[in-house]
């Protein structure tokens, strides 16, 4: 076609030089191409692609890739030369995304459920977005605003997300994975309002959770393909040996990535299962790698879990926000708990990948990077740090030697007590698998000397608990008391030599009792022909799950020593409200009204007890120091003494605004007298009143007519002409709005410093208190703070002494090189205007003369003296450079040289013509004779 040109086409023909530099291209990649071979093999067989390395630092935001803004269906794990781009790998500082926030989060875009051989799918269909994503969460709630930088498909969100508000004509949707997504595309720009729930990270909360999983749930998120190498089953099983609980698998496998792999963007694998090759191939590894290996990891533990892309906090710019950039794109794992839900792991080790961003951040960009983490750690985090050994190296348990304290050997105190002889009982030993807590199931076994003792009543606390069985045990529960006292129900004539043991943990090959060690422990209270009795621990630990606001619904969490305290009584300040399940919880509802409320588990001698504050909810306003109609003011929602965000307020009972992500919003105050600006959250309702609207309106009003009835009285008086009234009018405007401006000023300058000294004085009471200030400093700090007060305060007065001077025309008006604009503007059309001492003259009195006495354009005049008014009352930035007042000047330059040269040219022909007429009447006259003799 004629018009289908290439980029070397300029439209006459080809560029040589252009021509000539493609082919230079063309032959470097040629040759290039040719020494990968060699290279490959000069390199002891390492693959060619391993000599293609990844550019850390590049800053090409487009080649980058898309990051996590726009998850795909499938998200393969790692490189493996074939892949490409991967913006899990780039540490590109191009900014994705901003936030406002009251603290740092893991931003979420999209999860998987499904694994397959090289990666990750997305199944199951999106559902339209109604207005709330998650009606059941539970947990603490947070408030937040996400401006994009770039173009999305996903819009990240904290987890879990309720709500999303602001993102206009799109129509987003939910998947499966509660993420929100919008197929359609949000553009660059775009800025959303959102809310969320945090799930409950409680390390005893997560461990008492249990098992009582969603059977479609459990299916889904515990599923791996058919083909899953079965040594990434045997790993999982060797690291999670120790590991009662599913949390304990959890932790127990994220130590051992962040123990056992290191931390590198160059990683990848030879092509398989990238799981399997990274557990068992791979030194090192990034976040992808990481969190599938987890994920897998769990599930063949039957643990549901799930692959989460997103991005990590970021870097913290500025009180309350954070920037989002390509190179925090991440992944981490989701497991689920019962009646909690899906809680984050991250098993990427953390100071690596920040030091990596760190680095790459500062190459890039300079400065320094401050790396913005979560408040609340893991939940993996928060547990005490244990050794992590390789399951190579993790010793198997073996069975101890029990020659020396054997259950069938007497001590020698027991030795002593004992009765020898043909005609002596055996000994009879009572053991117990564990140590006793109060509802915990413990497995007593019986035996007399090598033999279990069959059918032997035991009684705890002096109640039947059970038989024992053909192999002389009994399962019972734990009484909830403050000890433990184990017997037989045996005859007085049988002298029963009881002695006390506790249990190892390695397991026997015949059964699941354990090896017993004797125990020489005096507080047991063992001493021959007496019962053992074993001291149970009675202070029960409360967690709590759920936002702790008035009205709010919570569950309680009650245990003892991780064991949960099964069917206690709950009481909320004193009256039993619930009784907790086979879980140790109960769902409680919080009283309606703020205050302390105190919340009791108990049962038995076993009991437990949390306080805390529910807050009060207040709305307030920051006034405005003269409220009038039609101005704004700043409203605030707070919970105590944060902010809330999301907050509907109504103005005189009409809703208005909804507060942001820090709880403040502004209102426009209607014409009224007063007005009363009312919000109502967690069941509780507070309200505010602006008044004395309509009186300042009026004192203004009456202000304004009082000077213009004095401008047209002292008018009249002096019989003015109507510009000289409208100059007037106009001179005294201004001098009030001066005034005005200049009052407000003033009023908001002393409140700021009256605020800044209260803070000041708080934050020395903090440190006293805290003792980070020793009380010594005080004085330094308060001359030091009364200094600078003075300099300010100079300075000040100063700038006004130098303004009143100005304006007076006693001093010259030192021009700002940032200001001459406006200023150079306004020195020129002075210089068209026809007033002396123009000093004292008002912008207004000057701009009305011009027009109606020097007869200079009325549109531009007015265009120059705005523009002037703006700079001198500081309504404009004086480096403004407007291009209507040049040309509003440009038009008043014209008509005063056209003035000029009107009046120049009617000088001369009026004095042409009266030299004209004296000459005539010379002529003509009566002395015409003796005007000439004169002459």
């Amino acid at each position: 076609m004629a018009d289908d040109r290439t980029t070397l086409d300029t439209g006459d023909g080809p560029s040589i030089a252009r021509v000539v530099l493609v082919c230079c291209c063309v032959v470097a990649i040629v040759f290039s191409a040719a020494l990968v071979a060699p290279l490959s093999t000069a390199l002891d067989g390492v693959p060619a692609k391993s000599l293609v390395v990844l550019d850390a630092g590049r800053s090409g935001g487009e080649s980058a890739g898309l990051g996590a803004l726009s998850p795909t269906q499938r998200a393969p794990v790692g490189s493996d030369g074939s892949t490409g781009e991967n913006p899990y790998r780039s540490l590109d500082s191009e900014v994705h995304f901003t936030v406002e926030s009251d603290r740092p989060a893991y931003w979420r875009t999209g999860s998987y459920a499904t694994y397959t051989d090289d990666g990750w799918r997305r199944t199951g269909e999106t559902t339209p977005y109604d207005g709330d994503i998650s009606p059941d969460a539970r947990g603490d709630s947070v408030t937040y605003r996400v401006s994009l930088e770039r173009d999305a498909t996903a819009l990240p969100t904290v987890w879990r997300p309720n709500t999303v508000t602001g993102i206009g004509g799109a129509d987003p949707a939910v998947t499966t994975g509660r993420a929100v997504v919008v197929p359609s595309g949000v553009d660059a720009g775009t800025s959303y309002t959102a809310e969320s729930t945090r799930p409950s990270r409680e390390e005893s909360v997560l461990r008492a959770a249990g098992t009582d999983y969603p059977s479609s749930l459990a299916s889904r998120y515990t599923a791996l393909p058919e083909n899953a190498p079965p040594r990434v089953a045997d790993l999982a099983a060797n690291v999670t040996a120790d590991a009662d609980t599913p949390y304990e698998k959890a932790v127990a496998v994220e130590r051992y990535l962040e123990a056992n792999k290191g931390y590198s963007l160059s990683a990848g694998h030879d092509g398989g299962d990238p799981v399997s090759s990274f557990l068992f191939d791979m030194d090192e590894g990034y976040c992808e790698y990481f969190a599938s290996s987890m994920a897998i990891m769990l599930r063949t533990q039957d643990v549901p879990a799930r692959y989460v892309v997103g991005y990590s906090p970021g870097e913290r710019t500025d009180e309350g926000e954070y920037t989002v950039r390509n190179m925090n794109a991440h992944a981490w794992v989701e497991v689920y708990f019962p009646d909690v839900g899906w809680v984050r792991f991250d098993p990427t080790p953390a100071e690596e990948r920040r030091d990596a961003e760190r680095r790459a951040y500062e190459r890039q960009e300079g400065g320094s990077y401050r790396t913005a983490e979560p408040s609340e750690s893991t939940a993996a985090e928060t547990a005490t740090p244990e050794a992590t050994q390789t399951p190579s190296s993790t010793p198997t348990p073996e069975p101890t030697d029990t020659t020396e304290g054997d259950a069938s050997t007497p001590t020698p105190d027991d030795a002593a007590s004992t009765p020898t002889g043909p005609s002596s009982p055996e000994p009879v030993t009572i053991s117990l698998d564990r140590d006793p807590v109060p509802g915990a199931t413990v497995i007593v076994t019986v035996a007399r000397g090598d033999s279990p003792a069959v059918g032997e009543t035991v009684l705890f606390n002096g109640d039947p608990v059970g038989v024992t069985d053909e192999d002389g045990r009994v399962v019972a529960s734990v009484p909830y008391a403050s000890e433990l006292t184990v017997s037989l129900a045996s005859t007085d004539d049988q002298r029963a030599s009881v002695r006390a043991s506790r249990v190892g943990s390695a397991p026997v090959a015949d059964g699941p009792s354990s090896v017993s060690y004797a125990l020489d422990d005096p507080m047991l209270g063992v001493v021959p022909d007496e019962r053992p009795t074993y001291p149970l621990q009675t202070n029960a630990s409360l967690s709590f799950v759920g936002e702790r606001v008035t009205n709010g619904e919570i569950l309680v969490f009650a245990t003892v020593a991780d064991t949960p305290v099964v069917h206690g009584d709950v009481r909320v300040n004193g009256e039993q409200v619930a009784q907790t399940d086979s879980l140790g919880r109960a769902e409680l509802t919080l009283p309606d009204s703020p205050g302390n409320v105190t919340v009791t588990v108990a049962r038995g001698d076993v009991s437990g007890e949390g306080t805390f504050a529910l807050d009060a909810f207040s709305v307030a306003v920051d006034r405005p120091s003269f409220p009038l109609p039609y101005t704004t003011a700043t409203v605030r929602t707070r919970l105590g003494d944060d902010g809330v965000g999301g907050v509907p307020v109504s103005v005189d009972g009409e809703r208005a605004v909804t507060t942001g992500p820090n709880g403040t919003a502004t209102v426009t105050l209607p014409p009224a007298s007063s007005v009363r600006i009312a919000a109502a959250r967690y069941g509780q309702s507070s309200e505010t009143t602006v008044s004395g609207m309509l009186s300042n309106a009026a004192a203004l009003l009456g202000t304004l007519v009082v000077g213009v009835g004095a401008v047209l009285g002292g008018a009249y008086r002096r019989d003015w002409s109507l510009s000289a009234i409208l100059a007037r009018v106009g001179a005294v405007f201004d001098r009030l709005l001066a005034a005005l401006v200049s009052g407000v000023r003033s009023t908001d300058v002393l409140v700021d410093g009256l605020r800044n000294a209260g803070r000041r004085v708080e934050a020395l009471a903090r440190g006293v208190v805290d003792r980070t200030v020793r009380v010594g400093e005080l004085p330094g700090r308060f001359a030091a703070w009364v200094h600078a007060c003075a300099e300010t305060l100079r300075e000040r007065g100063a700038t006004a002494t130098a303004r009143v001077a100005r304006r007076a025309g006693v001093a010259d008006d030192p021009l700002d090189a940032d200001a001459r604009t406006i200023r150079d503007c306004w020195d020129e059309f002075r210089g068209h205007v026809s007033v002396p001492r123009q000093a004292s003259r008002t912008p207004g009195e000057l701009a009305a003369h011009a027009v109606s006495v020097d007869g200079l354009p009325a549109e531009p005049v007015a265009v120059v003296r705005d523009a002037f008014r703006d700079v001198e009352y500081g309504g404009r930035a004086p480096a403004d450079r407007s291009a209507a007042v040049a040309r509003a000047l440009a038009e008043i330059r014209t008509a005063a040289e056209s003035a000029e040269m009107s009046d120049s040219t009617d000088l001369t022909d009026s004095t042409e013509r009266r030299s004209r007429d004296a000459r005539e009447t010379a002529d003509t006259g009566p002395d015409a004779d003796s005007a000439v003799t004169d002459e």
